[in-house]
């Protein structure tokens, strides 16, 4: 018996379907604002960074500098984002959430927060310490782990 082995496609199975019960309550909740995945990436980015630059924006979100571009230019169309020249440099533009659209970002985050308490309410506290430790773990074990070979599809 491959212990590990036999228990990867449970975890991957798991994975998706935590991920997907999660990603599709956040949709529901920002549904009115008419956002689009990519755009929510941004935004939360925003958020956490504000005024950084094109590139270090596409950077964050893993995607490239001209998606990135296109995804900010809609945003700014449609007044949730802003860009900025920074003076030493015009060709430099930084990017921030617009007031109304950060005060969005917060009631989202507040719903995260509210959503993952709801959700653990009723949970044993000892429960509760279990699942936070097999997630750390779970954590400390994908951020440690080193492949053999970069590429296995050759």
């Amino acid at each position: 018996m491959n212990f590990p082995t036999d228990f990867a496609d449970e975890i991957a199975n798991l994975f998706k379907s935590i991920h997907k019960t999660y990603h599709d309550y956040i949709l529901s909740q920002v549904a009115c604002h008419n956002f689009t995945v990519p755009q929510l990436m941004v935004l939360h980015e925003l958020y956490h960074h504000p005024e950084i630059t094109l590139t270090e924006l596409s950077e964050r979100v893993d995607l490239t500098k001209s998606t990135v571009c296109g995804i900010v230019n809609r945003l700014e169309l449609h007044g949730a984002v802003k860009k900025v020249k920074v003076s030493e440099d015009r060709r430099i533009v930084r990017i921030s959430l617009t007031e109304e659209v950060s005060a969005v970002q917060e009631k989202l985050n507040a719903i995260r927060k509210n959503y993952l308490a709801e959700l653990f309410k009723n949970t044993d506290p000892e429960d509760l310490e279990k699942i936070l430790y097999g997630l750390k773990q779970l954590n400390n074990v994908m951020k440690n782990y080193q492949p053999d070979e970069h590429c296995r599809f050759k």
